[in-house]
């Protein structure tokens, strides 16, 4: 589509001097520049083919935004409750994200939004959990940041992954029972649904892009095993096609990046990076590297969690008994910590996938 960009017609002008001359070419040139930069800047947002992340990516969209309310009302399941948004500040001022809380104290969210931890620019403030970010009293400032160690910002190859760490324990955690675990690696078949839940922006093909208001929304689409031009060893993708049948049909959405995609049975199948016309980008959060680098984050955080709840010294016979029923619930948490991280009671989702080789964990992560 032609773009006009009106110049500087300087034969209608009355020319008294070399210098009103010059400044005449050099209006023309500047209205020249004006109108090529507009042209590459529509050309480059009319490409469907173009993926960016998620918070600069092209809007996204419900199948149709009458069915908002239906999408609320998803988001509202239990099993997405430690869904949460997240408020970073920096050179550019105010925006906004969404995660998942993995561990008491740790959320996981895209690495392209995760400042690195000690940056002077940009800084994650808080994260918000309930069904909408602006009234929620569930927050939680952050203490600090870190992306995946091989992450690159921009290279589709690499690991797009952040960890955050909260300034006190999350209420309402009290075992690994209550948090997402992950899929098993390779377990997602191709054309199973998903279901992600964000924060972010809404709207379909009919009104465009619409703000969000703050609600917590969930929204389902079918995996693809193609990653589009991300790389398909740690990526894949779901579709957004009108074919989909699914009345909940969904796809990214700006703020969305790090938005968790949900299986059934509160598990996590990967996280929002990406958005295309047609596709969204998802981080698989089973793979191998990934886990090796996250669990002995999330049994770090169980630690501190169970050292910071000591059990009670016995005053009396009554104390005593007392002792011995909280020591005993304590072994119980830990076991249960034990097997549901470790996966030694080989429930499917909550096993602690490392690749064969471990014959012992890696080493931890270094603490505060």
């Amino acid at each position: 589509m032609p773009i006009y960009v009106p110049g500087v017609d300087s034969g209608r002008l009355s020319i008294r001097s070399t210098k009103t001359l010059q400044q005449v070419n050099m209006l023309e040139k500047q209205s020249r520049s004006a109108a090529a930069a507009v042209a590459v800047l529509f050309s480059i947002v009319a490409l469907p083919a173009v993926l960016l992340p998620a918070h600069e990516a092209q809007a996204g969209f419900m199948r149709s935004v009458a069915r908002y309310d239906d999408h609320k009302a998803l988001s509202n399941d239990p099993a997405y409750r430690w869904s949460a948004a997240v408020r970073r500040t920096g050179s550019n001022g105010v925006s906004f994200a969404s995660g998942v809380l993995i561990a008491p104290d740790v959320y996981i969210n895209s690495g392209h939004f995760t400042p690195i931890n000690g940056s002077l620019v940009a800084r994650h403030n808080e994260i918000v959990f309930g069904e909408n970010y602006n009234t929620s009293s569930d927050r939680y400032s952050v203490a600090r940041t870190m992306r995946f160690p091989t992450f690159v910002f921009g290279n589709k190859s690499t690991i797009d992954l952040g960890i955050g760490w909260t300034n006190e324990f999350v209420r309402g955690v009290t075992s690994p029972a209550d948090l997402p675990g992950f899929a098993p690696y390779g377990s997602i078949p191709e054309g199973t649904s998903l279901t992600m839940v964000d924060y972010g922006n809404y709207g379909d093909f009919n009104t465009g892009e619409l703000p969000s208001i703050g609600d917590r929304l969930a929204g389902r689409a079918p995996k693809d095993n193609d990653s589009v031009d991300y790389t398909q060893q740690y990526y894949f993708s779901t579709l957004f096609q009108t074919t989909t049948q699914d009345p909940l049909l969904y796809r990214g959405i700006d703020f969305t990046s790090g938005a968790a995609w949900m299986m059934p049975g509160k598990v996590i199948g990967g996280l929002h990076i990406a958005s295309g016309n047609t596709v969204s980008i998802v981080l698989d959060t089973s793979h191998p590297e990934i886990q090796a680098y996250l669990q002995p984050i999330i049994q770090d955080s169980w630690s501190r969690y169970l050292s910071s709840n000591p059990v009670p010294e016995p005053t009396g016979a009554l104390g005593s008994f007392a002792f011995l029923g909280a020591a005993a619930l304590r072994r119980t948490r830990r076991e249960q910590f034990t097997d549901r991280v470790t996966g030694s009671d080989q429930q499917p989702y909550r096993r602690r996938f490392l690749p064969q080789h471990h014959k012992s964990p890696p080493t931890p992560f270094p603490p505060f």
